[in-house]
């Protein structure tokens, strides 16, 4: 529902396709010139109402979802969650280049791990390669209310939305989980939030990078 919820506050702005079509239908003299002005007008003011609506869809929704979860159908979803992770004991949320280094780095540490993506494709391809990976949409924010997490120890969260990983902090939070949150931050001001909600390590991946790089050119330089 939360997809949905948030895929329709995209969508709700005008196209630009709409100028091109006026500006055509008016050059063919089927429509009056000030046509132009009022479906320019139109487009502009759903992008203006939509702009601050999308940056806090996700908020939106956790504040509209005891309404809108009445409405919802009542039957199975093809990838629901599984009721356990077996013996995983840590959670890595996103599994793209930072995710999946992640994921490999507690594995190399002898770590029961599970990874949760929402792109079919990179699930395809993990799970050919024997990765542990499911099914789970971080921007469904009735999925931090299903994770079974009675085993797991930590979460790492390298989804790149910060209202995402906002929304995820604070209902894992909420929920009760005690046990270690791990995630990404691209900003100072973000790092203060994700902190606030309760993350326990959050570090920007851009300048961590930057820090392995000097610390193997010394290194090496040293040799």
């Amino acid at each position: 529902m939360a997809t949905a919820f948030v895929s329709s506050l995209a969508l709700m702005t005008y196209s630009e396709f709409a100028l091109i079509t006026t500006g055509a239908v008016v050059n063919a003299n089927l429509l009056p010139e000030e046509w132009k002005s009022i479906i320019s007008l139109a487009v502009a003011g759903s992008l203006a109402i939509a702009a601050p609506l999308n940056r806090y869809s996700h908020r939106l929704f956790s504040w509209a979802e005891p309404v809108l979860i009445r409405f919802e159908r009542k039957s199975g979803h093809p990838d629901r969650l599984p009721e356990s992770f077996d013996a995983s004991e840590w959670l890595v949320v996103g599994m793209g280049r930072t995710g999946i280094t992640a994921y490999q780095m507690l594995h190399s540490h002898e770590k029961r791990v599970m990874g949760l993506d929402a792109d079919p494709t990179v699930l395809e391809i993990l799970l050919a390669k024997g990765k542990r990976v499911v099914y789970g949409d971080a921007e469904d924010t009735e999925l931090w209310g299903r994770l079974p997490l009675e085993r797991i120890k930590g979460v790492i969260l390298t989804v790149p939305g910060f209202e995402v990983r906002c929304a995820a902090i604070s209902q894992l939070r909420k929920r009760g989980f005690t046990g270690q949150i791990g995630t990404i931050c691209y900003y100072s001001e973000e790092k203060q939030e994700l902190t606030r909600l309760g993350a326990n390590l959050t570090i920007h991946p851009l300048v961590e990078a930057g820090n392995q790089l000097i610390k193997q050119i010394l290194v090496n330089d040293q040799d």
